[in-house]
């Protein structure tokens, strides 16, 4: 092989390997955005499952004190009932 074909092959491969790594880089910061959007996602489900599961547990707590509340309404009027019931007969 003369030199001047080995320049032109060392050329060349200078060449492919500066392509190859231009090629990387563009693949590099695409993957770094998928990575940035995809943290962004988890991070939104996270907020909206703590958000979620907030509301949850206020709407049990407020059913628990309307299930007491009914109860009570339900011992209460029991008596009532049971003298309306009397004097109507």
């Amino acid at each position: 092989m003369s030199d001047i074909q080995k320049i032109d092959h060392l050329t060349k491969r200078c060449s492919d390997l500066l392509s190859e790594m231009k090629r990387h880089e563009r693949e590099s910061i695409k993957n770094k955005k998928r990575g940035d959007q995809l943290q962004k996602d988890k991070d939104n489900s996270r907020n909206e499952l703590n958000k979620t599961v907030s509301l949850k547990e206020k709407l049990e707590k407020l059913c628990r004190e309307l299930q007491k509340e009914n109860n009570k309404l339900k011992v209460r009027a029991s008596p009532l009932a049971l003298a309306v019931e009397i004097s109507v007969c």
